[in-house]
């Protein structure tokens, strides 16, 4: 998957808080301790950011973090 316009995004009936998106992407994703779900703080912004948001989707033991890109969204159609 190409790092270019990557937005990410928390299903939150399959988040379990487990905290490992936020050990990975801390400038894009925290828990929300309220109510024990992952949120999304921040859509990444350039390279690195986007490298460490795709490797906590790649992390997520649930599932319940996800990445698309417009291009990924336009070959599902």
């Amino acid at each position: 998957m190409g790092y270019k316009d990557l937005r990410i995004e928390v299903d939150e009936y399959l988040c379990t808080g487990c905290r490992l998106c936020e050990g990975r992407a801390p400038e894009n994703i925290a828990l929300d301790y309220e109510n024990d779900i992952a949120r999304v703080i921040k859509q990444p912004v350039g390279d690195i950011e986007s490298a460490n948001c795709a490797e906590a989707v790649e992390y997520c033991p649930t599932g319940g973090l996800s990445a698309t890109t417009p291009r990924a969204k336009e070959d599902a159609a």
